[in-house]
């Protein structure tokens, strides 16, 4: 990583729900969807607008509007009042696509080629390349971006607008090139001296464009191509258009470990596949355990499809998860993805301070097991947790493989010994509902953030108007001592880059009889940030709790979860294996001390 670089820490919004297809034909479309979600209680943090934003393709034809980068007004009005309305009374963030091609017709293929941005017919290289098959998209030329300064007259001239009218990020397509000539001539060489590098030129121009406008505002770029180093210009990497086949969610979970071990953190997919011609079998249940591993895997998870025709032809497909799939299965995975937030969003700043993965397999950090040598369906989060994929029809419960120590069910808090085998089956469905094997390893301290029906965002806005200043802790008590950074910043600009980061250190340790769990003194501040904060540490043990304190002084026990929900602080017995406890409303730079006296063996 100290090579091709360290990734930017995302948008704290990417590590949400962002929901698309192609395309949205208007904003109505898209604020329809955004209905039924917030009708079913779904965070959503985005939508992203493919083709018709620009005014869609003209397939075959020197019309297209592919290359306008212009908003379309008959379909898109007032495109900057609307994406301030969204972000401040929604909480949802819009980006756009945008593609290397130029339809000949248009003006801006003319400027480009006057200005010799255009890629180069040969032999005598003088003309544009005019690019005519396939031809789906129209006919045109293709943008140069191996020309630095072809690259910034894009953005000073075309994208800069759109970032001031409130985009919040960048969606990449075709940049491979797909659509090429090898006789074709670039500024920076032939076509196999530039391929796949093409993109990556593409990504560092519009880096480049937001380090000369001085924005404030992250960049984040999601491209289907590239090559080592585009993490550190703020790029994702989607795998294109997948088949809608459970074999593709198989390749996908694989072919994620593999981007980690490269460098590539933010690997994502079309989340439930995108040629919905090529299913295999059901498709709501496909849906359903590939938007469970998105949900935990995919930044950002992003359901999206092929609907372009789809009005035409009478038969469009959903992509929403509360229009597909098994709709409880698909909540309770979206809510796991959001109170997992503050962990993820801690290993994102770890990966950009010190190149440590975020989502690797598990070789990574258990290299001297041989078992997990080859394995590609399963996976770490962080250190901490592993997660392990189901992608069958009609599979309920598999197997997992557990590296040797003490493994907790991440879901039911149940504890499993492990010498480094398999232990099963582990179920899949929970109270009917669907959703991954996840374990958290002995000693874990994993942050999560206080989710329910009111939550709208990842950004903390909630349907009710309530602020909720409560930071949670799981804890899963081990002898040997352990810790974790939670770091917290505005989640939107770049002032993180400059110390703008507030870090607070979470130990614990089992001494005999008694588990410390210390949160210390919160370090550092950053623009918004809350001064107060009800600290709740939920510690899963292999003994039973007698009773807790807090620095020095003994929580009241609640009996019943209604009494311990009114009360701003105190501790409740959730099960024979695990207590809730809460500080109530203190300072951020007072320091915590937990401690949890045990009693009965349980284990």
């Amino acid at each position: 990583m100290e090579i091709v670089g360290r990734p930017l820490v995302p948008p704290k919004k990417m590590f949400g729900l962002w929901v698309s297809e192609y395309s949205y034909q208007n904003w109505p479309h898209v604020e329809d969807k955004l209905r039924t979600l917030r009708q079913h209680s779904f965070p959503v943090d985005g939508f992203l607008l493919d083709s018709y934003w620009f005014g869609g393709l003209n397939g075959c034809s020197d019309y297209t509007r592919m290359g306008a980068l212009s908003w379309d007004l008959s379909r898109f009005p007032t495109p900057s009042q609307k994406l301030y309305d969204f972000k401040n009374n929604e909480g949802i963030g819009i980006m756009l696509i945008e593609e290397p091609y130029v339809g000949r017709s248009l003006p801006e293929h003319s400027e480009l080629q006057a200005r010799g941005c255009l890629v180069k017919k040969c032999p005598d290289c003088s003309e544009p390349e005019y690019y005519e098959e396939p031809c789906w998209w129209g006919r045109g030329g293709m943008i140069d971006y191996t020309n630095e300064s072809c690259g910034d007259f894009i953005h000073n001239n075309k994208r800069q607008e759109l970032i001031e009218d409130g985009i919040v990020g960048h969606w990449l397509d075709l940049g491979e090139p797909e659509i090429y000539k090898e006789t074709s001539s670039y500024a920076g060489g032939s076509h196999e001296n530039v391929h796949n590098l093409y993109n990556f030129n593409w990504i560092q121009a519009i880096s480049r464009g937001y380090f000369q406008y001085r924005l404030q505002q992250r960049p984040f770029i999601l491209t289907r191509s590239g090559t080592a180093g585009i993490q550190r210009f703020g790029s994702a990497v989607w795998s294109g258009d997948t088949a809608c086949r459970m074999g593709s969610l198989v390749a996908q979970f694989a072919n994620q470990a593999n981007m980690s071990l490269s460098g590539i953190d933010y690997y994502g997919s079309d989340i439930g596949g995108y040629r919905r011609e090529t299913l295999d079998g059901d498709m709501n249940e496909l849906y359903t355990q590939w938007y469970a591993y998105g949900m935990l895997f995919e930044v950002p998870g992003r359901p999206h499809t092929d609907n372009y025709l789809c009005s035409t032809i009478g038969k469009c497909a959903e992509t929403a998860p509360d229009r597909v799939g098994h709709l409880p299965s698909n909540l309770d995975n979206t809510r796991l993805r959001y109170q997992l937030s503050p962990y993820y969003y801690s290993l994102a700043h770890r990966a950009y301070l010190y190149g440590e993965p975020v989502m690797p397999p598990l070789i990574y950090y258990y290299q001297a097991d041989p078992n997990v040598r080859t394995m590609g369906h399963q996976k770490l989060i962080g250190k901490n947790l592993l997660a392990a994929l189901i992608a069958n029809y009609g599979e309920k419960q598999r197997q997992v493989y557990l590296p040797a120590g003490v493994w907790f069910d991440y879901h039911t808090n149940r504890p499993f010994k492990s010498k480094g085998e398999w232990i099963g089956p582990i179920s899949a469905y929970r109270n009917g509902k669907f959703t991954l094997p996840l374990f958290a390893a002995k000693g874990s301290i994993i942050p999560v953030a206080h989710i329910d029906d009111a939550t709208m965002n990842i950004m903390g806005k909630r349907a009710d108007n309530k602020e909720k200043n409560i930071i949670g802790i799981k804890i899963f008590a081990s002898e040997k001592e352990s810790s974790f950074t939670l770091y917290e910043d505005d989640g939107e600009s770049i002032a993180y880059q400059s110390g703008a980061v507030r870090v607070t250190e979470i130990r614990q340790k089992q001494i005999e009889n008694a588990v410390k769990v210390t949160l210390s003194a919160a370090i550092g501040d950053y623009h918004g940030a809350s001064y107060d904060q009800n600290v709740s540490v939920q510690l899963i043990s292999e003994r039973a709790v007698a009773n807790v304190a807090l620095n020095g002084r003994r929580l009241k026990k609640h009996s019943d979860i209604d009494s311990f929900e009114k009360s701003s602080s105190g501790w409740i017995e959730l099960s024979d294996k695990t207590a809730l406890a809460k500080s109530g409303v203190t300072r951020v730079t007072t320091e915590k001390e937990f401690i949890f006296t045990l009693g009965d063996l349980i284990f």
